[in-house]
């Protein structure tokens, strides 16, 4: 409205410009109203796609998983905690031993400020990742995930150290079921792009 009330040519135009350029009265704005278009998301541009998925096979599947897919920028870091804890406790921790420690507690032990850094890094990436995934962990889970895991916090100072050590039970399947989720939606995404641009080659 304030636009509106302006005279300049510059103002004017700067007001067209922000709703579609639409060629109308500076002091009319009910007709414009109607020529509203609805902010472009990446929900909106799947819904598109949705009658054109033959035409645009890779971009369709992109957005379908597209929050798996950008999980997978913290695979290396997930990995890296990993080996961290490999390195360190490799046949030294009982894992009811992992049970009674908890993250917050392992962190603040460890020897180093750089070593602290390192591992607060790799854990977010944990944290990151799985919010981003959690609500499709039973699509893609081959090992029994129970329900009280996927609730978890993991910004909870009293998580115990069990939730980071792989194992096909206990709190240590919330690390593998994501490794494998992240890494299948990976290769699985990749193979789908190389399939499609043989197809295409095909045609040509």
């Amino acid at each position: 409205q304030q636009l509106l009330e302006k005279e300049t040519k510059e103002q004017t135009l700067l007001y067209y410009t922000v709703y579609e350029k639409v060629a109308i009265s500076p002091n009319t704005i009910l007709l414009h109203l109607w020529s509203y278009c609805p902010r472009i998301t990446l929900d909106h541009l799947y819904q598109i796609l949705q009658t054109q998925r033959k035409d645009f096979p890779i971009l369709h599947e992109l957005l379908k998983e597209e929050p798996i897919l950008r999980a997978t920028q913290y695979l290396p870091g997930i990995v890296k905690l990993q080996h961290q804890l490999y390195e360190l406790y490799h046949r030294k921790l009982y894992l009811a031993e992992a049970n009674q420690i908890t993250i917050t507690e392992f962190v603040d032990d460890l020897e180093s400020d750089s070593k602290r850094e390192e591992f607060q890094c790799n854990l977010q990436c944990v944290k990151s990742a799985w919010e981003l995934v959690k609500n499709r962990i039973y699509e893609f889970a081959q090992v029994h995930v129970p329900a009280e895991y996927l609730s978890v916090s993991w910004d909870d100072e009293s998580l115990p150290l069990a939730y980071l050590i792989p194992t096909v039970t206990g709190p240590g399947v919330c690390t593998v079921v994501l490794l494998d989720l992240l890494v299948t939606a990976h290769n699985g995404f990749l193979k789908k792009c190389r399939n499609e641009l043989r197809k295409k080659h095909e045609k040509e």
